[in-house]
């Protein structure tokens, strides 16, 4: 389905039924990675001011403990705003590290304008970064505060190295204690193997060993902030109930990740 593809891409090459006769505008939305996506400000409480932001699934030119995050900044409001620009919120450099947007801020967003632009965030294993928000001229006060969370699913890379053998391999070694079992109410593994795909930044894992892909579907990441395995496996019972493996031996994580997957696995 179009969301396998849309979601990993990257995973499985994409397929020629997609390229072909697609105009260059919806190739660029396809081998555009786009993970979780939300709200840093809304423009009620700033007087419109409004900042997006969302998740991009590709590797930050800072290197692999950073996640690229796009920043969306739209003006909806009658009025110029000036010198918008954002820092940490007390950094603990310990922890975390931060990138700053091009050219350290936006110098004018013009009625109803929007513009984009990217930062880099460290979040090590905490669960946010806070920021300050400054704005010289044009809303409602001159500094905003506002936090992005380490949504658990984007805390990590695609591993697309392991074959089927050496999943099970590392499944096996790595532990009682760090092993999650989920039950998933999702009609099929499909559904269920998409649901994954879109809620974490994982690789597809189906090269050597025999995989019947009706029975058994399984995904891996490395983790960005010490490249542990992330390990989820999809299994279809033969009366069609789907259970649900992590397993992950960062436990300041397992249990983050664990909620997510339930949430994603749970029928809407």
């Amino acid at each position: 389905s179009n969301d396998i593809m849309g979601g990993a891409s990257l995973a499985s090459g994409g397929t020629d039924d997609i390229l072909f006769g697609a105009s260059a505008d919806s190739l660029m939305k396809n081998t555009e990675n786009v993970g979780f996506r939300g709200e840093l400000l809304n423009h009620t409480h700033t007087q419109g001011l409004q900042i997006d932001y969302e998740f991009m699934r590709q590797q930050s030119r800072y290197g692999v403990r950073f996640n690229q995050i796009r920043l969306i900044f739209e003006n909806r409001w009658d009025k110029s705003m000036k010198g918008i620009s954002l820092s940490p919120h007390n950094l603990d450099k310990s922890q975390q590290d931060y990138r700053d947007i091009f050219d350290g801020g936006i110098a004018e967003l013009g009625p109803g304008e929007k513009k984009t632009d990217y930062i880099h965030v460290q979040f090590g294993k905490t669960s946010e970064m806070r920021f300050d928000i400054n704005v010289q001229e044009g809303t409602n006060k001159n500094r905003h505060t506002a936090k992005i969370k380490g949504i658990p699913g984007e805390l990590m890379r695609q591993n697309i190295g392991y074959s089927v053998e050496e999943f099970l391999k590392k499944k096996k070694a790595s532990g009682a204690m760090s092993e999650r079992n989920i039950n998933c109410s999702l009609d099929t593994i499909d559904e269920a193997a998409n649901s994954i795909i879109k809620t974490f930044n994982v690789g597809i894992i189906n090269s050597g060993g025999n995989l019947d892909m009706s029975k058994e579907r399984y995904f891996a990441g490395y983790l960005l902030s010490d490249d542990s395995d992330v390990l989820i496996s999809l299994e279809a019972s033969s009366s069609g109930k789907i259970t649900c493996t992590i397993n992950c031996t960062e436990f300041m994580l397992v249990d983050a990740i664990t909620g997510v997957a339930r949430q994603c696995l749970t029928k809407k």
